[in-house]
């Protein structure tokens, strides 16, 4: 499912959340997104938000993800999953490529056509800075959070090697400067309204970075 807005130049913002797959009917990453939205992100930070639901697949995120980078060339790439073992928002430094042994919706794994372009056993990191992100996002002025219902981030090195973690290395592999992951908790302890007030942040600070890195 993808929801395009009228292009705002070259300011387009792709985010991305999952669809349902065990114990998740309801994806709190595609709630958020869909909250998110909804919001007055666009008009706040004259950005073309481009929003899709991808299926818990390694041949599907193989697939969609190049193709998504070619169409709509994006300044900012924003990935949002869920993680039933986080209690706040959760920003990933990085990605493996190697070690994706845990199937997907089709019981499958990636295969050969699917595997990851660089060398297996690298790691890629981030070139966005997701800790000042964290900090400021942690903050309680109100700038920055005043609106966020009590939202908080933590920093993550562990992306947990499934779709989440598999779909930010194709991203990092295209565009390492301009991409970040996103966990959110599960539905019962961040509604998606509240998960969708800490990502408007975090992507709002995002791209006060990208554009100051052009000035």
């Amino acid at each position: 499912m993808t929801d395009n807005g009228n292009n705002k130049g070259n300011r387009v913002v792709l985010v991305t959340g999952f669809g349902p797959f065990a114990g998740h009917p309801k994806n709190a990453s595609w709630e958020a997104v869909k909250e998110l939205k909804n919001s007055d992100l666009e008009d706040v930070c004259n950005v073309t938000m481009v929003t899709m639901e991808v299926p818990v697949a390694y041949e599907s995120v193989s697939h969609l993800i190049p193709k998504l980078w070619l169409e709509h060339k994006p300044m900012l790439v924003v990935h949002i999953g869920v993680s039933g073992m986080a209690n706040c928002l959760e920003l990933e430094c990085r990605a493996h490529g190697s070690g994706y042994n845990k199937l997907d919706v089709f019981q499958s794994l990636p295969t050969a056509e699917n595997e990851l372009l660089e060398d297996p056993g690298e790691v890629i990191e981030t070139g966005i800075n997701v800790k000042r992100i964290c900090d400021e996002l942690n903050c309680r002025d109100d700038s920055i959070s005043s609106n966020d219902e009590g939202c908080r981030a933590v920093l993550s090195k562990d992306a947990g090697l499934y779709l989440c973690e598999y779909i930010f290395r194709k991203s990092l592999e295209i565009r390492s400067d301009n991409t970040i992951f996103v966990h959110v908790p599960d539905l019962n302890v961040y509604p998606a309204t509240k998960s969708a007030k800490g990502l408007y942040h975090v992507i709002r600070l995002a791209l006060e970075e990208l554009d100051a890195a052009k000035n």
